[in-house]
């Protein structure tokens, strides 16, 4: 999985590839900044679909991304849990074939 970054607007960055973008900002106060990390109240803020979640899992935790875990093979798939600066759960997910 490789990002690219972007200008965006409000002089925020655009990491994504063609088919997926997140706009990143800082927050402008204090009080936004108290609420990164909790805006899905602990469960995934969102899902990102990859057709080999092992070497995506590999090549992120090499590069320094903290897992809540392992992959696990469940009955929609296989993914885990990984977790961005903040602390919000992000879902790593590979669709069964």
């Amino acid at each position: 999985m490789q990002f690219n970054p972007a200008e965006g607007r409000h002089g925020g960055r655009w990491p994504g590839t063609q088919e997926f973008g997140i706009d990143l900002e800082l927050a402008p106060t204090s009080e936004p900044k108290a609420l990164a990390g909790g805006q899905a109240a602990g469960a995934p803020l969102f899902s990102i679909e990859t057709s080999d979640c092992l070497r995506e899992y590999r090549a992120l935790k090499e590069r320094g991304v903290e897992f809540d875990g392992e992959p696990e093979v469940r009955p929609y798939g296989t993914g885990v849990l990984m977790q961005d600066l903040y602390g919000n759960k992000i879902y790593l997910n590979q669709d069964l074939p």
